[in-house]
């Protein structure tokens, strides 16, 4: 599980993102990982501006694979860039039918609860198989709850880095817009 401590959660829900004492480690790990993937970019736009000026017309690896490779880049670096930024959700539920909702949800996405206060709910989950390939330990998952608004970030631990999340955060959002619209009907 990621380490998360002394989360400001007035300041992060007014700011949109999320406010916490961050390790050495994790400030590492995000400046690396953005320079990492600028400069993937970066070459990927240098080799396909090389490889046309020496007539060199391989279709798969100048059409399709660079401009791949370059988005992608750009991409991973994005999230990290964004990474903590909150994604917002609104219900017209109690704050506590809410909370259990949330709950109820994420224990059958196989998420635990770690740590739970008035406002805030801390959930992580340990790695699929299919996640190993992405060298990722853990997801952990942040919901703070504000008048008849869910906050939440997902954020991941990794064995050296700890590389953004790509599409899980969208997943999820889609799923609980989808049970708290079921919940208030």
């Amino acid at each position: 599980m990621r380490r998360i401590s002394n989360i400001n959660i007035g300041e992060s829900i007014r700011r949109g993102r999320l406010i916490y004492q961050e390790s050495f480690f994790d400030k590492w790990s995000y400046f690396f990982v953005i320079l990492y993937f600028s400069m993937l970019f970066a070459i990927t736009l240098y080799m396909n501006y090389f490889l046309f000026t020496i007539d060199n017309l391989d279709l798969f690896f100048n059409f399709i694979f660079l401009p791949t490779l370059s988005f992608l880049g750009i991409y991973i670096a994005f999230r990290k860039a964004t990474e903590k930024r909150l994604i917002r959700i609104s219900y017209y539920l109690e704050k506590e039918a809410a909370q259990q909702l949330v709950t109820k949800y994420l224990k059958s996405k196989k998420y635990h609860l770690v740590a739970k206060t008035a406002d805030c709910m801390i959930f992580s989950k340990p790695t699929d198989f299919m996640e190993i390939i992405s060298f990722t330990q853990y997801k952990t998952l942040v919901v703070l709850f504000d008048k008849e608004v869910i906050h939440f970030v997902l954020l991941t631990k990794g064995h050296r880095l700890n590389l953004p999340v790509l599409i899980s955060h969208l997943i999820i959002r889609r799923d609980l817009k989808k049970l708290f619209i079921t919940a208030e009907q």
